[in-house]
C-alpha cells in the first residue's frame, strides 16, 4: 500500500467553456500549474472543483486527467464523495484504477448518519481499494453543530 500523501494540499477547481461544458483542455493547464507552483498533493474534485455539479462520468474523466497529467510528480488525492456508498465505492474503485494515491471522502450526505453508519461506510470503502483513504470531517453537513 502506497504512503498518505502529506503536506500542502492544493485544490484544483473544474474550469468550463462557454457552453458550461467542462473544460479538460484548460484543466490539463490548471493540474500543471499546480505542480509547477509547489503544491505537495493535488487534490482533485474536492468542493472548490464543482464536485457536486459534475456528472459521474465527467469525475471519472477528470481523475484520469489530473493522475495522466501528474505523471507521478506529486500524489494525487481524488475526492468521491457522494451520498450513497455503493456511489463512492465506485468512484474510489475507478481513481485506484485510474492511478491516484489516496481517496478522500465524506460521509454520505443530505441526512445524519448514526456513528455505527459512519463507521460501516467508511470500512466499506476501506475495503474496497488497496490505496489510502483520508475521512474528511464535515460537521455541518452531516447534521453536526453550526
Amino acid at each position: 500500500m502506497r504512503t498518505i500523501p502529506r503536506g500542502i494540499i492544493h485544490c484544483t477547481e473544474t474550469p468550463y467553456d462557454a457552453d458550461g461544458r467542462v473544460d479538460y483542455a484548460t484543466f490539463e493547464k490548471v493540474v500543471d500549474f499546480h505542480i509547477r507552483y509547489g503544491t505537495s498533493v493535488l487534490g482533485v474534485l474536492l468542493h472548490a472543483g464543482e464536485s457536486l455539479n459534475l456528472t459521474v462520468e465527467e469525475r471519472k474523466q477528470l481523475a484520469e486527467v489530473a493522475v495522466k497529467v501528474a505523471k507521478g510528480r506529486v500524489p494525487v488525492l481524488v475526492h468521491v464523495s457522494l451520498p450513497g456508498t455503493d456511489q463512492v465505492v465506485d468512484l474510489a474503485r475507478h481513481a485506484e484504477k485510474a492511478g491516484a494515491d489516496a481517496v478522500i471522502c465524506t460521509v454520505p450526505y443530505y441526512w445524519p448518519c448514526s456513528e455505527e453508519a459512519q463507521f460501516e461506510h467508511f470500512n466499506a470503502l476501506g475495503s474496497a481499494i488497496g490505496i489510502p483513504l483520508v475521512a474528511y470531517n464535515s460537521p455541518r453537513a452531516q447534521g453536526g453543530p453550526t
